[in-house]
């Protein structure tokens, strides 16, 4: 089967997706297994990532980043490839914000996994805000 559907791409076991990708002027290379955000990354269609990521600030966007970033390269994945099309990671604002977004964006969980990563600061307020008990 032939398919430029990015969703069932997704869904298919890499030891079943053949990629035949143009390298030079007619020649071209077959990958085999394949990765699904091989095969995609050329679909021209608006690919939603695997993951978002929610954070409070720059500082923090930066921080995470760059511990992916250290992840991938430790178990030797493409940094440049899952950043492009697997993880966006998104500074939002404050952690109020942060939580209200998360759970306002429950519409793209078809598509991505969200998660959000707020800062060491905020525990307590997440505590009485997950107990129900908002302090005034």
């Amino acid at each position: 089967m032939s398919t430029h559907s990015s969703t069932l791409i997704k869904a298919t076991n890499p030891s079943k997706i053949i990629h035949l990708e143009e390298y030079s002027k007619g020649k071209i290379k077959c990958i085999s297994p394949c990765p699904p955000y091989v095969a995609i990354r050329t679909i021209d269609e608006i690919i939603m990532p695997e993951l978002l990521l929610f954070v409070e600030d720059e500082k923090a966007r930066v921080l995470l980043l760059a511990m992916i970033d250290y992840y991938l390269k430790n178990n030797r994945m493409d940094t440049i490839l899952y950043f492009n099309d697997l993880i966006k990671v998104i500074s939002i604002g404050g952690y109020e914000e942060v939580v209200q977004f998360l759970q306002n964006s429950s519409f793209i969980e078809e598509v991505s996994k969200r998660y959000a990563f707020l800062d060491k600061d905020v525990e307590d307020s997440i505590a009485r805000i997950t107990l129900g008990v908002r302090k005034k």
